[in-house]
């Protein structure tokens, strides 16, 4: 009589093993600890990859716009640009924004209330149109016939009335808008010093 090897025996005990007792009782426990673990994985990965970006700079511009001088203004930016986040090295991301052909536009008006929006490179006729409203009195000239120019709009402070809700104190918001208000000054100084340097 022809007997099984080991090896075929222990296969079958595992095949048998995995459909009927793994598969049968644990399948859902395996389908939900595969998915815990792509998202763990995920997770990790995107906060190791994360950039953390020192200065956020709307690019406002008529038309398209030209990635040559896009890519000459960011790194001329990166090149005098503040370590904000501390990581030993500048990273300056550009955002664009198109205007619009309108005559009356101000498409603008709101990036410039955003207290976050502290530098600004623009078209030379962005810029005069920004201007003649009182804006960017301390542009730099750039290549390509853009501009660097400063928003130094004062931060909005927050108020109890509009948080309220999350248990926060009066004393607490206080803090935050003082906090709020000394960052937003450190960041403007600094931004200064980026347009002199730029003028250099």
């Amino acid at each position: 009589m022809h007997e099984q090897s080991p090896n075929a025996s222990r296969w079958e005990k595992w095949s048998h093993w995995l459909e009927n007792v793994f598969w049968y009782h644990y399948k859902w426990y395996f389908f939900v600890g595969i998915f815990a673990a792509v998202l763990l994985i995920s997770s990790v990965v995107g906060f190791v990859t994360q950039v953390k970006w020192d200065w956020t700079v709307p690019y406002v511009h008529l038309g398209a716009a030209d990635k040559a001088s896009a890519a000459a203004v960011k790194k001329a930016l990166t090149a005098v640009g503040t370590d904000v986040s501390g990581n030993g090295k500048v990273q300056i991301r550009l955002e664009e924004y198109p205007e619009t052909k309108d005559p009356g536009r101000k498409d603008l008006l709101g990036l410039l209330r955003e207290s976050d929006n502290i530098l600004f490179v623009l078209d030379g006729e962005t810029l005069a149109l920004y201007q003649s409203l009182g804006w960017f009195g301390d542009a730099v000239p750039l290549a390509e016939g853009l501009w660097a120019a400063t928003n130094d709009a004062p931060v909005k402070p927050i108020t109890l009335e509009g948080f309220r809700e999350y248990g926060y104190t009066q004393d607490q918001i206080d803090e935050y808008n003082a906090y709020a208000i000394q960052e937003h000054a450190q960041l403007v100084e600094e931004a200064a010093g980026i347009l002199k340097e730029l003028k250099n």
